[in-house]
């Protein structure tokens, strides 16, 4: 019976057929996880002045045309178009509409230009005095160094539930 146990090394330069790529390689996977780390770190820094209320300082980090877009069926459901927009429909709402809101990441994933966040909302609604904690997954989408995208996902019902 052949053996299904394949090993796989890594060949001198010389012999993939072109040295300058194989030469460039260390560096080109060096900047690709330094600017990995780096959005990771800022969206790290997001949530951090979120928490802190710092919302100055979450806008500072985005695109003027970020496209943020919350679930549908989110009590803020929707696609809103630049800062303004996100204060007025989403952030205005969330900071009169609950008491310690909170949006907690427990895990990033970043990929290219992309971070995306596993954690957990929590908070009271003010108008009922009911309390929540839903899982999301939110996806960040980065270019030049700005949060050109934003998508929520998480289960609306529980929030809705607790509005209600």
């Amino acid at each position: 019976m052949p053996s299904t146990d394949r090993r796989y090394t890594a060949r001198p330069a010389g012999r993939i057929g072109n040295a300058a790529l194989a030469a460039s390689w260390p560096d080109n996977i060096n900047k690709r996880g330094k600017q990995m780390t780096d959005i990771t770190s800022a969206v790290q820094n997001l949530y951090a002045a979120f928490a802190k209320g710092d919302i100055p300082g979450v806008l500072g980090a985005f695109d003027p045309d970020i496209e943020w877009t919350e679930a549908t069926g989110f009590p803020y459901g929707g696609t809103f178009i630049g800062a303004d927009a996100i204060v007025e429909n989403v952030f205005m709402k969330l900071g009169t509409e609950w008491d310690n809101w909170a949006a907690v990441p427990e895990q990033f994933v970043t990929e290219g230009d992309t971070v995306v966040t596993l954690g957990e909302y929590s908070g009271t609604c003010k108008a009922t005095g009911k309390s929540f904690r839903a899982p999301y997954v939110h996806v960040w989408k980065f270019r030049d160094g700005r949060v050109v995208q934003f998508n929520q996902h998480t289960d609306t019902a529980i929030v809705r539930d607790a509005m209600s």
